[in-house]
């Protein structure tokens, strides 16, 4: 466990171009799964599985199940929500490899590390958001539907802080690797052209 551990600290803490490839790579794959997990909770109607915000319940900080939920919904809204935490785990790592290797390198590539800010700001953006849909949800059928029910503004601006989140991923996987194909072919790394005088 404890070369795990270290060998993990030291993507982070020294990043390499390939670690950085890791990262970005990591942060799509976590995108899309909670894309995934969040379309199951939204076409499984399973949105108040765990009704309060952050804990599940009033009386459950886990899965429990509500009322008007089957066990299933609970389930599916909780994982959910649980999956969030690997998810801000990796953006915040990826941003901080991103970091260190912007400040290791000159500063070269800002580009790199705002793409790579958007991730852990973007995750955190969404869970407000959704804290704020479902401590909403009990005001009342008007206030719900205008501020986070089914089809409503709330809900586009979440979907858009996902796909933005998920845009910014893949945005940085693509600028790393033309970085790393521009460096491939610079001509510091060229082969030296044969003599041909006679």
């Amino acid at each position: 466990m404890g070369r795990v551990l270290s060998r993990l600290i030291a993507l982070v803490w020294q990043p390499t171009e390939k670690s950085l490839r890791g990262w970005a790579l990591a942060s799509v794959i976590a995108n899309a799964v909670i894309i995934a997990t969040g379309a199951a909770v939204r076409l499984s109607s399973s949105g108040l599985g765990c009704p309060d915000w952050p804990s599940c319940t009033k009386t459950s900080a886990v899965a429990a199940q509500s009322v008007g939920q089957t066990t299933l919904n609970t389930w599916i809204e909780f994982g959910n929500r649980l999956l969030n935490f690997p998810l801000v785990a990796i953006a915040g790592l990826t941003f901080i490899a991103f970091l260190r290797y912007y400040l290791a390198h000159g500063r070269e590539r800002k580009d790199l590390l705002w793409l790579s800010a958007i991730l852990p700001l973007g995750v955190i953006a969404q869970a407000v958001l959704g804290g704020i849909v479902v401590a909403l949800a009990g005001v009342g059928a008007y206030l719900q539907s205008s501020l986070g029910g089914p089809g409503t503004a709330a809900f586009t601006v979440r979907l858009l802080l996902v796909a933005l989140a998920f845009a910014g991923a893949l945005l940085l996987g693509l600028a790393l690797r033309t970085q790393m194909a521009a460096a491939a072919v610079s001509p510091s790394t060229s082969r030296p052209q044969p003599n041909r005088e006679r």
